[in-house]
């Protein structure tokens, strides 16, 4: 089985106390696996038995599906947290009595559809540190192996993957394209996607095309995109940013508002989640906003380029597209990815308006704190589920090509 490697895993070491985000304090759910709670459940000494076992939870995780969770204390810390900002259960035993999740985080293996993937999740601020800002005029992944996923007798789920895989490489190594067009490019391709499955359409010949087309498809959209083409309608440009906001208000708005700018762009996106009559003209007026803020900010984020594509490329395979898609949905996991995309161009946005530009500390604070808002949990497949238009990436190609 071909292998894709992150090369920053090479690199990595936690930090331990002198990480400024402390994964025993994230909100999310440090599930148990079995394997270690038998562990737990066997040792001889009762003390340190009954003290492992009563500092978890019965709390099923919906992304591992395991059915217990360490207790977190009333400020929301792992209660194994000690006060030196490190873990009294790998302080004591060492990593072996570690729940598989702290003692493989980071560190994420996906066995993905046609490749395995070894990759790391950016809600660590040392590893999105490396992935955005070490060593990036070498390739973000390593490849090892081969294998033979296209010789597969019928267009089954290892191909599509396959195939999607080759696309996605393909648009992500031209870098003469603007990121946002390849996004959007990326989106019209799912949704031509999803219409020729649902019509029994979808054939090799499908993707063999777009394999051969793509080069002269992204010059095209982004020479639309040049000429202003390529936008949405006011609305539904304004429903995006305000769908992105709903995501993450509280981390955006703790970004503050001391800059007038600041203030009115938080101001017109909270206006725009609101329901009622004056909802369209909301949405209106935050898209007309969001287009001036883009504008005036385009060259403080392009300083940036080189580090958010390598942001795309591998949270893109941290969710699993096209390899292992969440569900087998491969709109899904393109629209959790491009979804925590727009909060990060908005919590970059905001942080330049209200402090006069942006440092490289600023874009790892965006990326990993985003990253442990939404790229552990299934909230962004949750916003999908109460609108359903969401999932209709191809109708918001025009607003994918306005992130980053």
């Amino acid at each position: 089985m071909p292998e894709r490697r992150l090369a920053a895993l090479d690199s990595f070491r936690c930090i331990a106390d002198r990480c400024p985000a402390n994964c025993c304090t994230a909100p999310w759910n440090i599930s148990i696996d079995d394997a270690t709670l038998e562990k737990w459940r066997a040792l001889d000494d009762a003390t340190v038995r009954e003290g492992l076992l009563g500092a978890i939870d019965e709390a099923p995780c919906r992304v591992t599906g395991h059915s217990y969770s360490m207790h977190r204390d009333a400020a929301g810390r792992c209660v194994q947290l000690a006060a030196n900002g490190l873990c009294t259960i790998h302080d004591r035993f060492g990593p072996e009595l570690l729940p598989e999740v702290c003692r493989q985080f980071p560190r994420s293996r996906i066995d993905g559809y046609g490749e395995v993937l070894q990759t790391g999740s950016l809600a660590c601020p040392e590893m999105a540190r490396l992935v955005l800002f070490e060593n990036v005029d070498a390739p973000a992944f390593r490849r090892s192996g081969s294998g033979a996923a296209s010789m597969l007798p019928t267009l089954g789920q290892v191909q599509v993957s396959e195939y999607l895989a080759q696309l996605l490489d393909q648009v992500m190594a031209n870098e003469r394209t603007a990121l946002s067009v390849e996004l959007a490019y990326l989106s019209q391709v799912l949704g031509e996607m999803a219409q020729a499955a649902a019509s029994g359409a979808l054939s090799e010949s499908f993707f063999e095309h777009r394999l051969r087309g793509c080069k002269q498809a992204l010059y095209d959209l982004n020479l639309q995109a040049k000429r202003g083409k390529l936008r949405p309608t006011a609305e539904l440009g304004g429903a995006f940013w305000a769908a992105a906001y709903k995501l993450a208000p509280d981390l955006l708005q703790a970004q503050g508002n001391e800059g007038a700018e600041a203030g009115a762009l938080l101001a017109a996106m909270k206006q725009a989640t609101v329901t009622g009559p004056g909802r369209a003209a909301a949405r209106m007026a935050l898209h007309e906003r969001v287009l001036a803020v883009r504008q005036g900010l385009r060259p403080a984020i392009q300083r940036f380029d080189k580090a958010l594509r390598r942001y795309v490329e591998v949270e893109f395979a941290f969710l699993g597209f096209p390899r292992r898609p969440f569900a087998d949905n491969y709109i899904a996991s393109f629209l959790h990815a491009a979804l925590s995309f727009a909060v990060v161009q908005l919590f970059l946005w905001l942080r330049a308006l209200n402090a006069d530009g942006l440092e490289q500390s600023d874009v790892v604070d965006a990326v990993y704190m985003t990253e442990r808002r939404l790229g552990h949990s299934l909230n962004i497949l949750d916003a999908a589920e109460d609108n359903a238009d969401l999932l209709h990436v191809e109708r918001y190609y025009g607003c994918w090509s306005e992130v980053f």
